[in-house]
């Protein structure tokens, strides 16, 4: 699988995960435990990891290319 699959099925979960953050959901009854994390925290928090892992595979991507380009122009000189 490559870096843009993963980038894509990345984007889309955090697509999911932040709808379900902004939905008007009961978080307390899914609250089962009586422990203070919540859904709402859980989803929040996956949200925000799955938009920096999306980042950051955006970045590798680009560096991926920048590299290629740099060697190309090497091995044509």
């Amino acid at each position: 699988m490559s870096l843009g699959h993963i980038k894509a099925r990345i984007t889309m979960t955090t697509e999911i995960l932040c709808s379900i953050f902004h939905s008007d959901f009961d978080s307390q009854r899914w609250n089962l435990t009586g422990h203070n994390t919540t859904l709402d925290k859980i989803a929040r928090l996956l949200c925000r990891q799955t938009d920096h892992a999306a980042l950051f595979i955006g970045y590798l991507l680009e560096r991926g290319k920048n590299q290629q380009d740099v060697v190309r122009h090497s091995v044509s000189s």
